[in-house]
């Protein structure tokens, strides 16, 4: 009985130990029981020195190992056995690297600055154009004995013996400058914000910039086209500029032998200003019936004769001022009187349409219609015309409308109230 608890204990151990050792060679040897490697193929243009069985690495940490290398006539091909759970991205870079100048190969994978999203996976191809291979030593060696054997032994001796002259006594000198190098390191890295922003702003602006190319395109055509002109009207600007200084002169000797007179006429144009602002009712109607006086003047004629009426009457009164206008050149200014001729004169300043805002009563239109027409002969009337209205008082009272149901309605039909920019009223 003891005998048998001795041998299934003997039979536990050794199943213990056969798995203890098992796990420990098999680990050694990166070899995993439960899951096996994914295969992965890299295609490349010389082998660079990689041998089955060499290391897989990602990150320079080991994932894998080399199953095979083939050599085909265009390149090689090298299959790769890649751990189970390992996430490689598919565009990593496959590097083929030395551990030394003696040591063995080995294959790294290395992602770029913006690895993708999926991974190696079974049957994965890793192209060329995604691998690098190491310079064989042989090639670095034939190529150093190569450049160290261009080298002139004479030009190392004078490099040096002209190096040591030129450096020679400015130790401080040199200590200085790295110094002063030192403290414009600290400096900008102390203002590493504010060259930040300015960089930042700096970028807005050329993109600014940018956006409005179009315009600075057309700025510099009409600069362009500016300049032409002027250097076309050079000869002008010059006859301009070399005549200006005479011209100067004379004005300035006209204005100094005739300043009363300069005097004189700038103040009768201000009175003639205030005039005519008082009176822009008057003008802007004389704007409106010159345009349609032009067109009404080929109307007056009918049947080869010229048709107008006119007031012949030569017995109404004038209203004369009697003020007369001194000299512009004796210097003194014209006074300006107000004069009231009543309004018993048809046509004068006393009829005319008042400014906006004038309520005398004495030039005030509107009290034109109050007396009535008297007669004068021959059917002649003197009549009140109210302006504002077109109405004008006859000798009975009534009241008609120049144009409408006037005696010229006889020749002028409805329109014949455009005969009064042609000729006088009467009948």
């Amino acid at each position: 009985m003891r005998r048998n608890m001795v041998l299934a204990q003997l039979v536990v151990f050794g199943l213990i130990s056969a798995l203890v050792i098992g796990y420990a060679v098999f680990g050694l040897l990166r070899v995993h029981i439960t899951s096996s490697p994914f295969p992965v193929t890299v295609q490349l243009e010389n082998a660079g020195g990689i041998f089955d069985g060499a290391e897989v690495a990602y990150r320079g940490v080991s994932v894998g190992r080399v199953s095979s290398v083939e050599l085909h006539s265009d390149g090689v091909t090298v299959h790769l056995g890649v751990n189970q759970g390992t996430k490689i991205p598919d565009n990593s870079i496959a590097h083929v690297y030395d551990l030394s100048a003696v040591g063995e190969q080995y294959v790294d994978f290395e992602p770029p600055a913006h690895p993708s999203r999926t991974y190696l996976h079974d049957g994965s191809v890793i192209p060329r154009s995604q691998t690098t291979t190491p310079l064989e030593t042989a090639t670095v060696l034939y190529d150093l004995e190569r450049f160290i054997n261009s080298i002139n032994p004479q030009d190392i001796g004078v490099i040096s013996r002209e190096g040591a002259l030129a450096f020679q006594g400015t130790g401080p000198q040199l200590q200085s400058i790295l110094s002063d190098t030192s403290d414009i390191v600290n400096q900008l890295s102390a203002s590493e914000e504010n060259m930040v922003d300015l960089l930042h702003n700096a970028a807005t602006l050329l993109h600014g910039a940018a956006a409005h190319s179009t315009a600075f395109d057309q700025f510099a055509t009409s600069l362009k086209q500016l300049t032409d002109t002027l250097a076309q009207k050079t000869p002008t600007i010059n006859t301009f500029l070399n005549e200006a200084q005479p011209t100067t002169q004379l004005l300035n000797s006209i204005i100094a032998a005739n300043g009363s007179a300069v005097t004189t006429l700038l103040a009768n144009l201000a009175s003639l200003s205030q005039i005519q602002v008082a009176r822009i009712p008057g003008l802007r109607s004389l704007l409106v019936a010159v345009p349609a006086f032009g067109t009404l003047a080929s109307s007056v004629v009918h049947d080869g004769t010229l048709l107008g009426v006119a007031n012949l009457g030569q017995d109404q009164k004038m209203c004369n001022t009697g003020v007369p206008l001194t000299n512009p050149l004796s210097g003194t200014q014209s006074k300006v009187y107000s004069v009231h001729c009543g309004t018993d004169i048809v046509r004068g300043a006393a009829n005319a349409p008042r400014p906006a805002g004038d309520t005398d009563a004495s030039t005030n239109s509107s009290v034109l219609l109050t007396p009535s027409a008297t007669e004068v002969g021959d059917g002649t009337q003197v009549g009140a015309y109210d302006p504002q209205s077109g109405l004008v008082a006859t000798s009975d009272g009534s009241l008609v409308r120049l144009g409408v149901d006037g005696g010229q309605d006889e020749l002028f039909g409805n329109n014949s109230w455009q005969a009064l920019l042609l000729a006088g009223t009467g009948s």
